[in-house]
Formats: C-alpha cells, structure tokens, sequence
C-alpha cells in the first residue's frame, strides 16, 4: 500500500485519497506529452494565482477547438516577486509563444483587485478576476479539471510545465 511504501520504505509517496487530481497519476502517460501540434488558429489564455511566500503560478495554455484539448505549454512559478518582475516574465513569454496569435490572449487572475489594477495601470496586461463576483468556484473549477484529466482532453508540454506536473501529482487538498 501506500501506507506501507511510505512508512516502511520511507518513498514519498501521496495519499491518493487526499490528492486535489487523483485520476492525473492514470492519466499522466497520455497526458503529459513532448511535443503537442499547435493549430493555426487557437486561443490563447493565461491563468495566475497570485502569492508571496506561497508562490505566484502563472499557466500559459491555448484551447485546441477542433480536438477539444487545452494545452498548458508553460508554466511559471514565483516567490518573492514584485508585480513589475511577474508582468515582465510574463510579457517575455507571451511575445514568445504567441507572437502570431490569431486571437488575443485572455487573462485571469486569482488575485486582489489592487494587483490587477497595477498590472494594468503600470504594465499594460489586462487580468479579468477570477473571484467570486465572476461566477469563480474553486469546487467546481478543480471538478471541471478533473473531468479534462479523465477524459483525456488535457495536454502538457513535459518540458516548460515541471512545476504544475509536480503539483498535479503530489497537490493535496490543506
């Protein structure tokens, strides 16, 4: 059991039964991809979560309408950062990765509305708040993300996403 390989061979193993996405660790082989073919027309979007000493994660991801899969191509993880560093790494990676965007790139972040008013105010990167007021339900946002990991409709870039891999198989709910 886990129980077991954790105690006795002292493996860090996660309780399956506490994990925020127990069905990613199945899914993970399919999921999680070297390379995945951009479409010539997607949409981009980026989702922050905004933190201090807990972190700041920024997902770069794209929809795949056709396939009906999103795509995170890259992830971005922060501490200590002040909101000029995090727009400019952002602003870095977007001219990157989408630079011939046939849409604009939507954002949103989990963050105070302060936060989003200097992001826009000071640098130009327009968040829409992921809070409450917005219909934001973190149950049904991490149920609607399970049901993509189970049916397969999720794809991330092995190589820019170490840090939301790590989260997805050892994120438990606190």
């Amino acid at each position: 059991t886990n129980s077991w390989k954790r105690e006795a061979l002292c493996e860090l193993v996660s309780d399956e039964e506490s994990l925020i996405v127990p069905e990613f660790l199945k899914a993970e082989a399919e999921i999680v991809v070297g390379y995945y073919p951009r479409p010539a027309r997607y949409s981009p979007l980026v989702s922050m979560d905004t933190g201090w000493s807990d972190r700041t994660a920024v997902c770069f991801t794209y929809v795949d309408f056709p396939a009906q899969v999103l795509v995170f191509e890259k992830t971005l993880v922060f501490r200590y950062k002040t909101t000029g560093e995090i727009a400019d790494a952002i602003k870095k990676v977007e001219e990157e990765l989408w630079k011939e965007s046939p849409y604009r790139v939507r954002r949103y972040a989990d963050a105070m509305p302060q936060q989003i008013a200097d992001l826009k105010a000071d640098h130009k990167l327009y968040f829409q708040s992921a809070d409450k007021s917005n219909a934001h339900d973190q149950d049904s946002t991490v149920n609607t993300f399970r049901d993509g990991v189970l049916m397969k409709q999720i794809r991330i870039l092995r190589e820019q996403n170490g840090p939301l891999i790590y989260q997805l198989r050892n994120g438990v709910w606190n």
